[in-house]
């Protein structure tokens, strides 16, 4: 703690006449609290279930699930069961807003593991994704968790600091 006071000082020609405390205060000591995000990369690893990883930022994210009978598309479309980038539909594959994870990028999601960001939804909006399923293996999500964007780090970052 740090103890000072206000004082005025009143001068008349030049030269001090009169000196008189009109306040006393205890400031507090400076605490360190972040701010902003800052915009330097910092590799950090993860220990998880099927070793470790590199990751590079973490984002707190709602994540649901989906497969091919639940995307939305029908049947009879010719991109039913495939994924934004052209692969098959399958474990491994998340949806994402390419304005807040690249598309291409690995991700790694704490009870579901790695992931590749090549798909995107008309409800996968902001700090949104969408784990990818097989028919036959679907786990239905709906719950918040952290998703760690994997290295390498991408070399032009856009930063949406919110």
């Amino acid at each position: 703690m740090c103890a000072s006071s206000a004082v005025l000082v009143t001068f008349e020609d030049g030269l001090e006449v009169k000196r008189e405390q009109i306040a006393d205060f205890t400031a507090r000591d400076p605490q360190p609290r972040i701010h902003k995000y800052g915009t330097n990369i910092v590799v950090r690893t993860l220990q998880t279930p099927s070793g470790s990883v590199q990751y590079w930022r973490k984002i707190r994210m709602l994540a649901t699930s989906y497969s091919s009978s639940t995307a939305g598309v029908t049947r009879d479309k010719a991109w039913y069961g495939r994924a934004r980038c052209g692969v098959v539909m399958h474990f491994g594959i998340v949806a994402v807003d390419p304005r807040v994870v690249n598309l291409g990028s690995n991700v790694y999601v704490d009870g579901y593991g790695v992931g590749n960001a090549c798909d995107t939804g008309s409800a996968i909006i902001g700090k949104r994704i969408d784990l990818g399923y097989d028919d036959s293996n679907l786990d239905y999500w709906y719950r918040w968790v952290d998703v760690y964007l994997l290295t390498p780090a991408p070399s032009n970052i856009t930063y949406r600091l919110e």
